[in-house]
């Protein structure tokens, strides 16, 4: 039985390190962070994050100890210019999936404590309004470029608005 114990622990010790994490009721999937240049200090990261229950929760915090500092931001387009507006929460409702990806909702991890490259992994926490803390293994790796990335050329000016709930970027 005493065996048994210090496997379970084992086990749970290495939960932060797997890929796929779940709870019984919120899943997190497909984690992953764009590689980008040593130099650069944002980098985007994606995953996919499931509600398998009866009530709705809000993601309320992203964190890792690989970045100083993790938001969530969602990409808008008006007038042809698109915005990163910064989100405070997101609403998981539930039975529902959420998908953090290219061109759409995205995280923005700031200042990476060491240099990261493709294959490296590191752990992210995604905390819930329901006091649910999902862990998981996320890679870096390199985006693949698409055919729709390859017709557009932006010139990028950030620009920051003040006095309202959500911080906004604009790419012009």
């Amino acid at each position: 039985m005493q065996r048994v114990s210090h496997l379970l622990v084992i086990l749970l010790s290495l939960s932060p390190f797997l890929n796929v994490h779940a709870t019984d009721d919120i899943e997190v999937t497909n984690s992953w962070i764009n590689e980008a240049p040593p130099t650069v200090t944002i980098m985007a990261g994606y995953a996919t994050v499931a509600n398998h229950t009866d009530k709705d929760v809000e993601l309320i915090a992203v964190n890792s100890p690989a970045f100083e500092s993790i938001e969530m931001h969602n990409t808008v387009i008006n007038d042809g210019v698109a915005s990163m507006v910064k989100q405070e929460t997101l609403n998981l409702q539930k039975q529902s999936t959420l998908e953090f990806k290219p061109g759409g909702l995205h995280l923005m991890l700031f200042n990476p404590v060491s240099p990261l490259k493709s294959g490296d992994t590191i752990a992210l926490t995604f905390t819930f309004s329901d006091n649910t803390i999902v862990e998981t293994k996320t890679e870096i790796r390199r985006k693949t470029a698409d055919k729709h990335q390859h017709k557009h050329q932006h010139k990028h000016e950030h620009k920051h608005q003040h006095g309202h709930k959500n911080k906004q970027h604009e790419h012009e």
